[in-house]
């Protein structure tokens, strides 16, 4: 092995190609962009074809990146490799390279502008290539509980209903979990969009205690008036909420409108039951974590004790 500084026009294009350069991808325009502003950080791998030629075996896309930069020279790792020996390391130079997940990226993210307080998203943006929404969204993912954090990267909730799934408070997060790992995406955004409308508007007024996440009974709350809208020009809820809610008069029709536009028809009860079980389950299993805690420190305090009255007797 040799590390050498060769000239562009003295590298060939590798004989075995693992993947072409798609110059107008996203991953060539910030690997250029990357290069250009910091310089090549890692060399590429070449063999020793005859004379002063060499042909790339690992780092394609660097190469084509400082060619047409117009790099002089380029830093080239040298190793003599059979055919055989080419395959074989180019297959293991792409596939341990891990891809880095967007819950991977947030905690890198937040550690960095928490070590650099004046840190602004725009100036971070242009540092390492994207965009300042992109960075906004990605830093959402901090949000997330542990638990559904660990889902977002085994790819159970898609990134995207995770993003969304973030915006809610920790209170709200088990019950709209399932929803995330199941819902389409779109869907499930509507509807924590919605929902995070309501807990802003509740905190804003100032009776947040008033709101559903602290309610042991499901309690109404209006729909939004594009909702309203769209039912109204094209209904499509209006079906089964008569069927759900029995309605065989003018008036039964008249009260399940009503229901449906307050969030009390069956289904929207149902959903609601479901979010005050499981905030009654998160809260009954964090009291049982702060009574066992409560319990090991009263034990430590006791073996504490133990320990100084046994050292002042001497026994």
């Amino acid at each position: 092995m040799d590390l050498k500084y060769i000239k562009p026009n003295n590298i060939r294009p590798p004989k075995y190609l693992l993947r072409p350069v798609r110059k107008h991808s996203v991953e060539y325009q910030e690997m250029l962009d990357s290069i250009r502003d910091y310089g090549l950080w890692q060399p590429i791998l070449v063999r020793p074809l005859h004379k002063d030629l060499y042909e790339i075996v690992e780092g394609n896309y660097r190469f084509h990146c400082c060619k047409e930069l117009r790099f002089e020279t380029i830093p080239c790792v040298v190793r003599k490799l059979m055919d055989d020996e080419v395959l074989l390391a180019q297959l293991q130079a792409n596939g341990i390279r891990p891809e880095t997940t967007p819950v991977e990226f947030a905690v890198r993210l937040e550690h960095l502008m928490r070590r650099h307080p004046d840190m602004t998203v725009p100036k971070l943006a242009r540092m390492i290539r994207k965009s300042p929404s992109w960075i906004r969204r990605v830093l959402r993912l901090i949000n997330l509980k542990a638990v559904y954090s660990q889902m977002t990267r085994r790819g159970e909730i898609p990134l995207q209903s995770a993003m969304a799934l973030a915006r809610l408070p920790h209170a709200l997060q088990d019950a709209f979990a399932q929803p995330a790992a199941t819902l389409p995406v779109r869907e499930f955004i509507k509807l924590a969009n919605a929902e995070v409308k309501r807990y802003r508007e509740a905190s804003k007024n100032g009776y947040i205690d008033g709101h559903r996440v602290n309610q042991e009974q499901p309690v109404p709350y209006l729909r939004k008036v594009p909702e309203i809208r769209s039912e109204f020009s094209k209904p499509t809820a209006a079906g089964s909420v008569l069927l759900k809610m029995s309605a065989q008069s003018p008036f039964d029709g008249w009260k399940a409108c009503l229901a449906w536009i307050l969030h009390m028809d069956p289904e929207s009860l149902e959903e609601q039951e479901q979010m005050i079980v499981a905030r009654r389950d998160q809260q009954q299993r964090a009291e049982e974590r702060r009574r066992l805690e409560r319990q090991k420190l009263k034990e430590l305090r006791k073996a504490g004790k133990d320990t100084i009255i046994t050292l002042e007797t001497g026994t």
